[in-house]
């Protein structure tokens, strides 16, 4: 990734130190994983390395759970995107990212949510929540509601902040919520420069009968996950959430 910010050491060694990120030992990887990490990321081989994959996910069993422990002001799509953070967690391949040609590993992560204001002229707002890796529910719950409403109050400009500094918002995990749009199919948009992160986006909650689902699309790279990964990762989803 082609960015100023990484030519000043200790811009570079302080993001490593917040986030907790390392340099990955090679010889500590597969073959295949070291195969996959160098052919998907090299533009010569591969045009486009992102894979997008929408799927219906049945949350019938979570829901049922979130209400058993819900608190009046706690919210189900808040439940939901704490339980595929806590499942990010658990595949560390989600939090690998390419850094001018070295990998590195966070085990601490800041989510990046895109969240709707309300208004009709600056519609999104940025929420960041940072220091949440191996939160339990009730803390992730109360912080997500506090950074929101703070958000919302204030109607920050939406795209000034995440985009400033593009070493940091390369490496942010991204979870979005489209409630409105029943999606079967959802290509989310690149970055300009090179970021090997996930991005994850739920959409309109809708019955089927007595069960309930939601659209959920991912976009990930190729170099660090796929879909077999993914089957492990949606079955753990709802073990995390059911």
């Amino acid at each position: 990734m082609d960015d100023d910010n990484i030519k000043e050491p200790e811009v570079f060694e302080d993001m490593l130190l917040e986030y907790s990120g390392h340099v990955i030992d090679p010889n500590k990887l597969s073959n295949y994983d070291r195969a996959s990490m160098a052919y998907f990321t090299d533009s010569k081989m591969v045009r486009q390395p992102r894979l997008h994959i929408t799927i219906s996910l049945d949350i019938t069993k979570a829901h049922r759970d979130f209400l058993d422990r819900a608190e009046p002001e706690d919210t189900f799509t808040a439940y939901l995107t704490w339980g595929l953070l806590a499942t990010i967690q658990k595949h560390p391949r989600l939090s690998w990212r390419q850094i001018d040609g070295v990998w590195y590993a966070f085990d601490n992560l800041p989510l990046f949510l895109p969240v709707t204001s309300g208004l009709k002229g600056d519609r999104l707002v940025s929420v960041l929540l940072k220091d949440i890796t191996g939160a339990d529910w009730d803390s992730f719950s109360s912080r997500y509601n506090s950074a929101i409403q703070e958000a919302r109050e204030e109607a920050l400009r939406a795209w000034s902040d995440p985009f400033a500094n593009k070493l940091h918002w390369s490496v942010y995990h991204v979870i979005g919520n489209l409630p409105a749009l029943q999606f079967t199919g959802l290509i989310l948009h690149e970055s300009g420069f090179e970021t090997t992160r996930p991005m994850f986006y739920f959409g309109h909650r809708h019955q089927v009968q007595d069960d309930l689902f939601v659209p959920f699309a991912v976009q990930f790279h190729h170099a660090t996950f796929d879909p077999v990964l993914l089957t492990d990762f949606l079955a753990d989803f709802q073990k995390q959430v059911g």
